[in-house]
């Protein structure tokens, strides 16, 4: 307990008006003032100009025709001409003619205070030369749109479109504001009611329009019925909104699938596989979904596979990539690429919420993915090879494995876990009841297909607990209503039976039972993060462990000398792993505060007056622990009721020296 503010406080003062002195004292506040950004542009001088524009015409082969950016005052365009020949590559010939003429494109001199240079960003094959883009950047930081072009043929530069800024005032590179939360700014600047995705990781960029401003470029797609994409600057200083605008993405698709299953999306148990047939599904069960972060086209012909998912051939039966020419890829069940579809399209769009939640490094690649594979087999695995970067195969036994989203996510759970902590989830603890870190892998997987199709589940009124609803159609042993549940009330040992998947299911519960308790964005962030923090052949306590650390860091609350001790959802989650048996722990109160109800440095005047608010004038309950919410701090004797009484020990104790607040920890 804080010791009671210095000096005596006279009895004969009103509570009245010291409550409202202090409560007058309490407003006044010093004024701040902020300056505002330096400019980063300056004019260019005609001499400069003009300078470097003979160097230009004195260095050609052939003149060229100089058209000008207006506000910049920076070439738009050198057309025309053809410069002096260059040894080396494409990109190295364009980078050397951008530093050789550095005055055309506002780049720096070498010992200028200001690092102002060109990054090659892409190549590509065109009749007669190759174009090279190169990116401008200031301390190395990418300017947004600001970039150079260049077509070069046997040695030479032939053509320049250019986007350059002039830059001469330093910057800073540290941001203030952090990537979640200009995500967050960027979604609301949309609609903060849309589900989002951002379909790749934040960067500082530099925008010189209309504003000099070094901000966060967010690319986010929200869902209005499909997927509109946005193209978000967030200043990287203050979180303000400085530009915002939508894109069209120049390789999308359209591909046919289940989403997740006919099952759900139908609510249809009665659902059977008939053999593959397209007509054993209604078209209702069928849905025109955009396929994002496709490869380009190449010669005009789209092959489906992308950013996050290559699809390839690692078994019989032999299938390769469907093609297109128009980027569409509409397919019924009965046709092979279906499943192909259905596997691009699930992997891409979980790939992408992983990214939502600010977890960039996780399985960020084109995992390689077999739609139809294992010889026809009723099954389908993920292979860790190599350790940390495997692939996935599905079987087309019964219901085709790859049909069925939750089968496509619970692959690519373990590809999710295997790429976070490489090779740990391949271990075998046994406590004598079997592969627990096996167990937690399964039980992983079920959860996180459960999770990213709980909004689908419940928008159809289908029980999101369900796990492979429709694949259970195809079962051999005869059609069931799912393979397993991710909310039994399994617990550790009493209900471990010594196989995997069975035994997975204690784990599936305990972060269902946490899903339920806090949310699933929440939930899936300590889950995904506890990953990285597990020791070679975890246990369920490790496991259970791991989330409790993960959300001490995501979200500390308890501070002590050696940094953050628990999370804000500290006792939920412990008190889930304990009642499932599998960690003993006891939850967390802070009752050190007990009775400063005002939640200042003192156990004063103010925190009486505080008190009899909440007991008398209906005021809102005073601040309480954030681990232990149910202890009111007002209610000083731990009587559960906040009135008269508690107000009469508190003024004994600040002007009495009565005794201190009771400990409801004790």
């Amino acid at each position: 307990m804080r010791s009671v503010r210095g000096g005596v406080l006279a009895r004969s003062f009103s509570l009245i008006a010291v409550g409202f002195l202090l409560t007058i004292s309490l407003h006044f506040s010093a004024a701040t003032v902020t300056a505002g950004p330096a400019s980063l542009t300056a004019p260019i001088g005609p001499e400069h100009l003009r300078s470097s524009v003979n160097t230009l015409q004195v260095s050609a082969q052939k003149r060229w025709e100089v058209r000008w950016e207006s506000t910049q005052g920076l070439p738009r365009s050198i057309a025309g001409g053809l410069s002096v020949r260059y040894d080396g590559e494409p990109v190295d010939i364009a980078r050397q003619f951008a530093r050789d003429h550095r005055g055309l494109f506002g780049l720096s001199e070498t010992a200028a205070p200001v690092s102002v240079d060109v990054l090659p960003v892409r190549q590509q094959q065109l009749p007669g030369g190759d174009l090279v883009t190169l990116q401008q950047t200031v301390n190395g930081i990418p300017v947004v749109d600001a970039r150079i072009a260049m077509v070069v043929s046997d040695g030479a530069v032939r053509h320049v479109s250019s986007s350059a800024i002039q830059v001469s005032v330093p910057i800073t590179v540290t941001p203030s504001v952090s990537i979640p939360a200009a995500i967050t700014n960027a979604r609301h600047a949309i609609d903060p009611s849309l589900p989002h995705r951002v379909v790749q990781k934040p960067e500082l960029a530099v925008l010189a329009d209309p504003d000099p401003t070094l901000a966060y470029e967010v690319f986010v797609s929200v869902n209005r019925g499909y997927w509109e994409p946005w193209q978000i600057l967030v200043d990287a200083s203050s979180g303000a909104i400085v530009r915002q605008r939508p894109l069209i993405q120049e390789a999308t698709g359209t591909g046919r699938v289940f989403d997740p299953n006919p099952v759900v999306s139908l609510a249809d148990v009665s659902l059977r596989d008939e053999n593959d047939a397209a007509s054993a599904v209604p078209s209702a069960g069928y849905h025109l979904v955009t396929l994002e972060n496709l490869d380009e086209p190449v010669a005009g012909v789209y092959t489906l596979g992308g950013l996050y998912v290559r699809l390839v051939n690692k078994s019989i039966p032999t299938n390769v990539a469907p093609t297109s020419t128009t980027g569409s890829f509409l397919y019924w069940r009965d046709h092979d690429a279906f499943e192909e579809v259905m596997a691009y399209y699930t992997i891409d769009r979980n790939q992408a919420y992983i990214q939502s939640l600010g977890f960039y490094d996780i399985n960020n690649r084109p995992i390689e993915v077999d739609a139809h594979a294992l010889f026809g087999w009723d099954n389908s695995f993920y292979t860790g090879s190599p350790v940390g970067a495997g692939y996935i195969q599905f079987g087309d036994g019964g219901v085709d494995d790859a049909e069925d989203a939750d089968i496509i996510l619970h692959e690519y759970g373990h590809a999710i876990q295997d790429n976070s902590n490489p090779g740990v989830f391949f271990g075998s603890a046994d406590n004598g009841y079997g592969n627990e870190t096996g167990a937690m892998a399964e039980g992983f997987c079920d959860f996180w297909a459960a999770s990213a199709t709980y909004d689908s589940s419940v928008a159809h009124i289908f029980p999101p607990e369900f796990f492979g609803e429709w694949n259970a159609k195809g079962l051999a042993s005869g059609p069931a209503h799912y393979l397993r549940l991710v909310n039994t009330d399994k617990t550790y040992p009493g209900d471990m039976v010594g196989k995997i998947h069975a035994d997975g299911e204690i784990w599936s519960a305990t972060l269902w039972e946490m899903f339920e308790a806090i949310g699933r964005g929440t939930t899936d962030r300590i889950v995904l993060y506890s990953h990285f923090l597990l020791p070679t052949d975890p246990d369920f306590a490790d496991g259970a462990q791991a989330l409790l650390d993960a959300d001490a860091l995501l979200h500390p609350v308890v501070s002590g000398p050696d940094g953050p001790i628990a999370g804000e959802h500290y006792n939920i989650i412990c008190g889930i792993a304990s009642s499932r048996g599998i960690l003993s722990c006891s939850p967390i109160c802070d009752c050190s505060e007990h009775g400063n109800a005002y939640d200042d440095a003192y156990l004063d005047l103010v925190d009486i007056l505080t008190i009899a608010d909440e007991a008398f004038m209906g005021a809102d309950p005073a601040p309480t622990d954030p681990l232990c919410p149910h202890l009111n701090r007002a209610d000083y004797n731990c009587d559960g009721f906040v009135d008269a009484e508690d107000i009469s020990l508190a003024v004994d104790y600040v002007f009495r020296n009565g005794n201190p607040p009771c400990d409801p920890c004790e």
